[in-house]
């Protein structure tokens, strides 16, 4: 129908560039008038690869785990590769039968978020040897671990506080404990050690523990304040938090900012939106998935620029931490 070779067809839906516009248009209006499908099995065959990447991470309830994913998955389609995802239970078992699925289906490399420590899932990508990276990890730990340092993270929040004159602060923070959540734990004992160079108290009284979320951040922050505590700034593990305590505060009458001070991570859509607009350390979330499928194109040997994968966050001050002492 288009009067082209099978090898044009071929180059016009797999490297579409190598062809002129003209012919590239008229295999696409052939294709589209046909249904045409490529046949997945007989290009694996030939090519002796399935340009799918498979994804397994903890199964998510935020937006951080989705803009990860799409940061992924946007790297991918630009280089002809499908993305194929399991959100897993944090069980240590659902994740490795999704890892094991994946091999066996043949994908070409594997993102992973959440279980770098597991053994079965060492064992079975050392046996494999199939290109794999860790998301949201310590990249100080080498090249297929792609992320923040955490500890870091929790330090700029506790530099900001120190810098207002905040020496008394409470924290909401979602649980440590578990292999499935040693980044909270690196960036809650970045916060502490921070907080013992700068001379700054963690009042036992005014930390609470609990799930992340707006009720969660509601009910933490009045109990907080049931305990008539000395702290004039929170620390919240997430802006989810974060939100939920601002929220305990005006149902009580008291001002975030003014009452008391807040300040989480993310960086929320939300964030600069609500009243008043809440400082928080921004976190490049999307961009770690891009650098993700940026290390995995390159171990497979595609052509990609020059790049690191370290990433830096932001502090984004606004108006729910105020000042104890004069600025100079």
């Amino acid at each position: 129908m288009a009067q082209v070779s099978t090898g044009t067809v071929s180059r016009a839906l797999s490297r579409p560039e190598m062809i002129s516009e003209e012919t590239r248009n008229r295999v696409m209006q052939a294709v589209n008038t046909l249904g045409y499908v490529a046949n997945g099995a007989a290009r694996t065959l030939a090519m002796r690869r399935s340009k799918t990447i498979g994804a397994v991470v903890l199964k998510f309830g935020s937006s951080n785990f989705s803009q990860l994913v799409e940061g992924l998955e946007s790297m991918l389609t630009n280089k002809g590769y499908t993305l194929l995802l399991s959100a897993s239970e944090a069980d240590g078992i659902t994740e490795f039968s999704a890892l094991r699925a994946m091999l066996a289906r043949g994908v070409d490399a594997i993102a992973l978020l959440g279980f770098e420590d597991s053994p079965e899932t060492k064992d079975i990508l050392s046996r494999y040897r199939v290109p794999h990276a860790h998301m949201w990890s310590d990249p100080r730990h080498g090249g297929n671990f792609i992320g923040l340092d955490e500890a870091k993270n929790g330090r700029i929040a506790i530099e900001h506080l120190s810098e207002l004159g905040h020496r008394k602060i409470g924290v909401i923070w979602g649980y440590i404990g578990g292999p499935t959540r040693f980044r909270s734990r690196m960036r809650f004992e970045g916060l502490e050690d921070a907080a013992n160079d700068l001379g700054i108290e963690i009042l036992p009284k005014a930390c609470i523990y609990t799930e992340h979320g707006f009720e969660q951040g509601r009910k933490a922050i009045n109990e907080i304040l049931d305990r008539q505590t000395e702290v004039t700034a929170i620390v919240c593990a997430s802006d989810y938090l974060a939100l939920g305590a601002m929220n305990g505060l005006h149902l009580r009458n008291k001002c975030p900012g003014k009452d008391l001070s807040i300040i989480s991570f993310n960086d929320n859509d939300f964030s600069a939106y609500v009243h008043p607009p809440l400082t928080t350390i921004h976190l490049p979330i999307r961009e770690m998935g891009f650098k993700t499928g940026h290390y995995l194109l390159k171990c497979l040997g595609e052509e990609m620029t020059a790049d690191t994968y370290s990433l830096d966050v932001e502090l984004r001050v606004r108006a729910t931490c105020r000042p104890l002492i004069d600025p100079e």
